[in-house]
Protein backbone atom coordinates (compact mmCIF):
# COMPACT_ATOMS: atom_id res chain seq x y z
CA UNK A 1 0.00 0.00 0.00
CA UNK A 2 1.27 3.52 -1.37
CA UNK A 3 2.58 6.17 1.47
CA UNK A 4 0.21 9.07 2.31
CA UNK A 5 1.89 11.37 0.89
CA UNK A 6 2.90 15.32 2.77
CA UNK A 7 3.64 18.35 1.13
CA UNK A 8 5.78 20.78 3.28
CA UNK A 9 5.73 24.38 2.67
CA UNK A 10 7.79 26.28 4.32
CA UNK A 11 11.09 28.83 3.68
CA UNK A 12 12.14 28.14 6.83
CA UNK A 13 14.90 25.31 6.28
CA UNK A 14 14.37 24.34 10.16
CA UNK A 15 10.86 23.39 9.53
CA UNK A 16 11.38 21.79 6.87
CA UNK A 17 13.66 19.54 8.30
CA UNK A 18 11.24 18.87 11.29
CA UNK A 19 8.56 17.44 9.25
CA UNK A 20 10.83 14.92 7.52
CA UNK A 21 12.10 13.62 10.61
CA UNK A 22 9.00 13.27 12.69
CA UNK A 23 7.26 11.60 9.78
CA UNK A 24 9.08 9.78 7.46
CA UNK A 25 9.11 6.49 8.89
CA UNK A 26 5.23 6.61 8.47
CA UNK A 27 4.59 8.96 5.66
CA UNK A 28 5.93 10.01 2.32
CA UNK A 29 7.18 13.61 3.01
CA UNK A 30 7.68 16.27 -0.04
CA UNK A 31 8.99 19.72 1.18
CA UNK A 32 9.21 23.15 -0.79
CA UNK A 33 10.66 26.74 -0.10
CA UNK A 34 8.31 28.73 -2.07
CA UNK A 35 5.23 29.00 -3.51
CA UNK A 36 5.35 28.56 -7.18
CA UNK A 37 7.50 25.23 -6.67
CA UNK A 38 4.66 24.18 -4.19
CA UNK A 39 1.79 24.04 -6.95
CA UNK A 40 4.09 22.52 -9.58
CA UNK A 41 4.98 19.51 -7.42
CA UNK A 42 0.70 19.55 -6.29
CA UNK A 43 -0.21 19.10 -9.90
CA UNK A 44 2.81 16.59 -10.68
CA UNK A 45 2.34 14.34 -7.58
CA UNK A 46 -1.08 15.02 -5.74
CA UNK A 47 -0.29 15.20 -2.23
CA UNK A 48 -2.66 13.84 0.45
CA UNK A 49 -1.78 16.67 2.76
CA UNK A 50 -0.52 19.93 2.23
CA UNK A 51 1.25 21.96 5.17
CA UNK A 52 1.48 25.44 3.66
CA UNK A 53 2.81 28.70 5.50
CA UNK A 54 1.38 31.16 5.24
CA UNK A 55 4.26 33.58 4.47
CA UNK A 56 6.35 33.01 2.03
CA UNK A 57 8.50 34.60 -0.37
CA UNK A 58 7.23 35.91 -3.66
CA UNK A 59 3.19 33.64 -4.10
CA UNK A 60 2.24 33.93 -0.39
CA UNK A 61 0.61 31.10 1.22
CA UNK A 62 -3.11 32.05 0.29
CA UNK A 63 -2.82 32.39 -3.01
CA UNK A 64 -1.36 29.20 -3.47
CA UNK A 65 -4.31 28.00 -0.91
CA UNK A 66 -6.36 29.89 -3.89
CA UNK A 67 -4.49 28.29 -6.81
CA UNK A 68 -4.43 24.51 -5.32
CA UNK A 69 -8.47 24.66 -4.25
CA UNK A 70 -8.87 25.56 -8.12
CA UNK A 71 -6.92 22.81 -9.26
CA UNK A 72 -6.61 20.14 -7.06
CA UNK A 73 -9.75 20.91 -4.46
CA UNK A 74 -10.19 17.96 -2.50
CA UNK A 75 -6.63 18.46 -1.15
CA UNK A 76 -6.10 18.65 2.76
CA UNK A 77 -4.71 22.06 3.24
CA UNK A 78 -3.07 23.12 6.69
CA UNK A 79 -1.87 26.22 7.02
CA UNK A 80 1.09 26.91 9.30
CA UNK A 81 1.05 31.07 10.99
CA UNK A 82 2.46 32.95 13.36
CA UNK A 83 1.09 34.21 16.81
CA UNK A 84 0.65 37.49 14.97
CA UNK A 85 -1.20 36.17 11.85
CA UNK A 86 -3.39 33.99 13.27
CA UNK A 87 -6.43 35.97 11.85
CA UNK A 88 -5.29 35.50 8.30
CA UNK A 89 -4.85 31.62 8.99
CA UNK A 90 -8.43 31.56 9.68
CA UNK A 91 -9.47 33.80 7.14
CA UNK A 92 -7.16 30.93 4.98
CA UNK A 93 -9.84 28.33 6.39
CA UNK A 94 -13.08 30.63 4.72
CA UNK A 95 -11.05 29.86 1.42
CA UNK A 96 -10.92 26.06 1.92
CA UNK A 97 -7.82 25.49 4.46
CA UNK A 98 -8.94 22.39 6.71
CA UNK A 99 -7.28 23.74 9.71
CA UNK A 100 -4.04 26.07 10.93
CA UNK A 101 -1.26 25.22 13.52
CA UNK A 102 0.77 27.90 15.26
CA UNK A 103 4.74 28.30 14.85
CA UNK A 104 6.60 27.02 17.43
CA UNK A 105 4.92 23.78 16.33
CA UNK A 106 3.95 20.89 18.73
CA UNK A 107 4.97 17.52 17.47
CA UNK A 108 2.30 16.17 19.25
CA UNK A 109 0.11 18.24 17.63
CA UNK A 110 1.06 17.66 13.99
CA UNK A 111 0.46 14.19 14.24
CA UNK A 112 -2.80 13.96 15.64
CA UNK A 113 -3.79 16.48 13.18
CA UNK A 114 -2.53 14.28 10.29
CA UNK A 115 -4.76 11.55 11.89
CA UNK A 116 -7.60 13.36 12.29
CA UNK A 117 -7.62 14.94 8.78
CA UNK A 118 -7.20 11.71 7.43
CA UNK A 119 -10.33 10.15 8.67
CA UNK A 120 -12.48 13.37 7.91
CA UNK A 121 -10.82 13.06 4.21
CA UNK A 122 -11.90 9.44 4.07
CA UNK A 123 -15.47 10.41 5.58
CA UNK A 124 -15.66 12.94 2.58
CA UNK A 125 -14.78 10.27 0.67
CA UNK A 126 -17.19 8.12 1.74
CA UNK A 127 -20.42 10.53 1.36
CA UNK A 128 -21.03 10.04 -2.43
CA UNK A 129 -21.73 5.99 -1.56
CA UNK A 130 -23.34 6.90 1.44
CA UNK A 131 -25.93 8.99 -0.08
CA UNK A 132 -28.10 6.44 -1.67
CA UNK A 133 -28.00 4.15 1.48
CA UNK A 134 -29.17 7.07 3.22
CA UNK A 135 -31.85 8.03 1.00
CA UNK A 136 -32.83 4.66 1.68
CA UNK A 137 -32.68 4.23 5.07
CA UNK A 138 -34.43 7.34 5.52
CA UNK A 139 -37.54 6.41 3.38
CA UNK A 140 -37.99 3.21 5.51
CA UNK A 141 -39.19 3.75 9.05
CA UNK A 142 -37.19 2.57 11.96
CA UNK A 143 -38.10 0.56 14.37
CA UNK A 144 -36.07 2.60 16.89
CA UNK A 145 -34.85 6.54 16.40
CA UNK A 146 -31.03 6.50 16.79
CA UNK A 147 -30.95 9.06 20.02
CA UNK A 148 -28.71 12.36 20.27
CA UNK A 149 -27.84 14.62 22.93
CA UNK A 150 -26.55 18.33 22.94
CA UNK A 151 -24.48 19.51 25.64
CA UNK A 152 -23.93 23.24 24.81
CA UNK A 153 -24.71 26.28 26.90
CA UNK A 154 -25.55 28.51 24.18
CA UNK A 155 -29.79 27.70 23.46
CA UNK A 156 -28.56 28.57 19.52
CA UNK A 157 -26.69 25.78 19.29
CA UNK A 158 -28.86 23.09 20.75
CA UNK A 159 -31.90 24.69 19.22
CA UNK A 160 -30.09 24.21 15.46
CA UNK A 161 -28.99 20.77 16.27
CA UNK A 162 -32.40 19.85 17.26
CA UNK A 163 -34.18 21.38 14.22
CA UNK A 164 -31.83 19.45 11.51
CA UNK A 165 -31.79 16.34 13.11
CA UNK A 166 -35.26 16.04 14.91
CA UNK A 167 -37.48 14.61 12.18
CA UNK A 168 -35.27 11.73 11.76
CA UNK A 169 -33.40 11.42 15.29
CA UNK A 170 -34.75 11.65 18.97
CA UNK A 171 -32.95 14.78 19.65
CA UNK A 172 -32.45 15.50 23.62
CA UNK A 173 -30.67 18.40 24.92
CA UNK A 174 -28.70 20.10 28.06
CA UNK A 175 -27.29 23.29 29.12
CA UNK A 176 -24.78 21.81 31.35
CA UNK A 177 -22.04 18.32 32.12
CA UNK A 178 -24.50 17.65 35.13
CA UNK A 179 -27.86 17.89 32.99
CA UNK A 180 -26.17 16.25 30.52
CA UNK A 181 -24.90 13.36 33.18
CA UNK A 182 -28.86 12.76 33.70
CA UNK A 183 -29.64 11.99 30.15
CA UNK A 184 -27.07 9.79 29.44
CA UNK A 185 -28.00 7.14 32.83
CA UNK A 186 -31.65 7.98 31.76
CA UNK A 187 -31.79 7.56 27.89
CA UNK A 188 -28.22 6.06 27.17
CA UNK A 189 -27.69 8.20 23.61
CA UNK A 190 -25.70 6.45 20.75
CA UNK A 191 -24.14 10.08 19.84
CA UNK A 192 -23.26 13.52 21.94
CA UNK A 193 -22.39 16.71 21.01
CA UNK A 194 -20.27 18.11 23.66
CA UNK A 195 -19.14 21.75 24.31
CA UNK A 196 -15.87 22.00 25.61
CA UNK A 197 -16.80 25.06 27.69
CA UNK A 198 -19.74 24.75 29.72
CA UNK A 199 -20.61 25.99 33.12
CA UNK A 200 -19.38 24.29 36.22
CA UNK A 201 -17.56 21.19 34.66
CA UNK A 202 -16.16 21.84 31.47
CA UNK A 203 -16.27 19.09 28.06
CA UNK A 204 -13.06 17.66 28.40
CA UNK A 205 -14.17 16.22 32.44
CA UNK A 206 -17.36 15.33 31.53
CA UNK A 207 -16.26 13.92 28.39
CA UNK A 208 -13.91 11.55 31.17
CA UNK A 209 -17.20 11.17 32.74
CA UNK A 210 -19.25 10.24 29.58
CA UNK A 211 -16.99 7.80 28.90
CA UNK A 212 -16.75 5.58 32.38
CA UNK A 213 -20.51 5.59 31.88
CA UNK A 214 -20.58 4.42 28.49
CA UNK A 215 -17.36 3.80 26.66
CA UNK A 216 -18.84 2.80 23.51
CA UNK A 217 -21.15 6.31 23.21
CA UNK A 218 -19.90 8.78 20.10
CA UNK A 219 -19.03 11.88 21.42
CA UNK A 220 -17.92 14.56 19.02
CA UNK A 221 -16.47 17.78 20.46
CA UNK A 222 -17.55 21.16 20.06
CA UNK A 223 -15.15 24.07 20.14
CA UNK A 224 -14.66 27.71 19.00
CA UNK A 225 -11.58 28.91 16.38
CA UNK A 226 -8.63 28.55 19.26
CA UNK A 227 -10.21 25.62 21.04
CA UNK A 228 -8.20 23.22 18.51
CA UNK A 229 -5.83 22.00 21.04
CA UNK A 230 -8.22 21.10 23.63
CA UNK A 231 -10.18 19.58 21.54
CA UNK A 232 -7.48 17.38 19.87
CA UNK A 233 -6.77 16.25 23.50
CA UNK A 234 -10.13 15.16 23.98
CA UNK A 235 -10.24 12.99 20.65
CA UNK A 236 -7.03 11.24 22.46
CA UNK A 237 -9.76 10.53 25.63
CA UNK A 238 -11.74 9.29 23.06
CA UNK A 239 -13.87 11.73 21.28
CA UNK A 240 -14.70 10.61 17.94
CA UNK A 241 -14.46 14.15 16.14
CA UNK A 242 -14.54 17.98 16.57
CA UNK A 243 -16.46 20.73 15.07
CA UNK A 244 -15.69 24.59 15.12
CA UNK A 245 -18.11 27.24 15.77
CA UNK A 246 -19.87 28.12 13.68
CA UNK A 247 -20.77 24.94 12.21
CA UNK A 248 -22.39 24.12 9.09
CA UNK A 249 -25.06 21.54 8.94
CA UNK A 250 -24.63 19.85 6.41
CA UNK A 251 -20.83 18.95 7.50
CA UNK A 252 -22.32 17.64 11.24
CA UNK A 253 -24.71 16.22 9.20
CA UNK A 254 -22.57 14.18 7.16
CA UNK A 255 -20.37 13.12 10.33
CA UNK A 256 -23.97 11.90 12.03
CA UNK A 257 -24.78 9.92 9.05
CA UNK A 258 -21.46 8.16 8.96
CA UNK A 259 -21.90 7.32 12.76
CA UNK A 260 -24.85 6.31 12.66
CA UNK A 261 -25.54 4.94 9.19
Amino acid sequence: MAKVKILVVDDEQGIRDLFTVILEDQYQVLTTDNGEKALKIIKEENPDIVFLDLKLPGMDGIEVLHQTKETNPEAIVIMITGHGTVEKAVEAMDLGAYEYIVKPLNVKEVEALIRQALRMSGLEQEVISLRKKMKKKQSEKMERKYKLLVVDDEIGVRDLIKTAFGSDYEVFTAESAEAGFDIVKAENPDLIFLDIKLPGIDGIEALGRIKKMDEKVIVIMITAFGGEKDAIKCMKMGAAAYVNKPFDVSYITMLVQNFLP
